[in-house]
């Protein structure tokens, strides 16, 4: 058979690869099965396995080491799994998981994580949406080790996840954590309000008044 076509690495982990291609333009016809080989860039010792066919081939590589990058060779294999396509690629995994992630502070309108990072990551992935949302969610790249989500809807209850960024943003594992924000109790988000209190004696007598204004936040 002819060479496979358009081979990627989709997504990664932090022990994980994921691969997708596409069967050969040329010969297809004689086509068996596909071997799929992997080794750490730079060693000779690999590991293969054979993939069935299907409409859509892929493979997961598990077992890998964090930071580190991988040769992945694959190949069409015909009857008596003869071959001469190889086709290469090189990926590198993900850093492992931050670790420590937790919600720091919770407002009507915002939620500021923190997590520790992993040796190996240049910067992070910070996604979030709420449950009522349906799956939709909002992403932002960031390279301290906390970050504030804002604009939120008060009363809603968010999900938050973070992974680790490495070399070429190869991404970890993810590590996740939710937040219930307050309601705002009736009142606008934004506003500057004036609260007045007097106290009150005999007869409803009352005492002159003592005002405090307080801006909510956006």
């Amino acid at each position: 058979p002819g060479e496979v076509t358009e081979p990627e690495v989709t997504q990664t982990g932090s022990h994980s690869l994921h691969l997708e291609w596409k069967r050969p333009l040329e010969l297809f016809g004689c086509l068996v099965m596909y071997s799929v080989c992997w080794k750490e860039t730079n060693k000779t010792d690999s590991a293969c396995a054979e993939q069935k066919l299907e409409q859509y081939p892929k493979r997961t590589l598990y077992g890998l080491k964090s930071c580190t990058e991988y040769t992945v060779t694959l190949a069409a294999l015909g009857v008596g799994r003869l071959h001469d396509n190889d086709t290469t690629l090189t990926q590198f995994t993900g850093p492992e998981p931050v670790t420590a992630l937790k919600v720091d502070n919770v407002d009507t309108r915002s939620v500021t994580v923190s997590w520790e990072s992993p040796s190996c990551a240049q910067q992070f992935s910070v996604c979030w949406g709420a449950w009522q949302d349906k799956g939709g969610h909002s992403c932002t790249s960031v390279t301290n080790t906390s970050y504030t989500v804002s604009g939120l809807e008060s009363g809603n209850n968010y999900t938050i996840v973070v992974a680790a960024l490495g070399v070429n943003e190869a991404q970890s594992d993810l590590n996740i954590v939710t937040a219930q924000l307050p309601p705002v109790s009736g009142l606008e988000s934004g506003n500057n309000y004036t609260i007045v209190v007097a106290a009150l004696g005999v007869n409803e007598a009352q005492s002159d008044l003592n005002i405090v204004t307080v801006q909510l936040p956006q």
